[in-house]
């Protein structure tokens, strides 16, 4: 038999080491451009949690206000603080003037919510609906 009379081998298709590597590569590219966006999209949803809890501490003031006239003595018991995990993000904390007229709520990050968040800082929301910072946060 010649060489041109034997049997071919089959051909093997696989993929070479350089072909992985740049598949790698292209990869890490992606997660490390990608990461960063989520955890800052992660921050913004748990932030707009603690405004919506922020709102829920206003309007019980609201109603203690309305049966009471004075916002004295009024604690608000929202379960909001601790649900999804809120009490290990923020601090809630309500301040009642001396008059016992007006009250500011405020929502303080802490913990990895407050390097992620630390544009915003703390969301305050008082009785006369002015929300702080204005900075686009709310």
């Amino acid at each position: 038999m010649t060489r041109a009379e034997l049997p071919r081998p089959p051909h093997i298709a696989g993929v070479t080491l350089i072909e992985l590597l740049v598949a790698l590569a292209i990869v890490a590219i992606v997660c490390a451009v990608a990461y960063p966006s989520y955890q800052r999209h992660v921050a913004r949803t748990h932030r707009n949690a603690a405004a919506a809890c922020l709102y829920l501490h206003a309007q019980y003031m609201e109603r203690f206000f309305t049966t009471n006239l004075t916002y004295m003595d009024a604690v608000p018991v929202v379960a909001c603080r601790r649900e999804n995990g809120m009490d290990q993000r923020y601090t809630f904390a309500v301040t009642i003037s001396g008059d016992g007229r007006g009250f500011v709520a405020r929502a303080t990050p802490i913990g990895a919510q407050a390097s992620l968040d630390a544009a915003c800082g703390t969301l305050s929301l008082d009785h006369a609906g002015i929300r702080e910072p204005r900075n686009g946060c709310w």
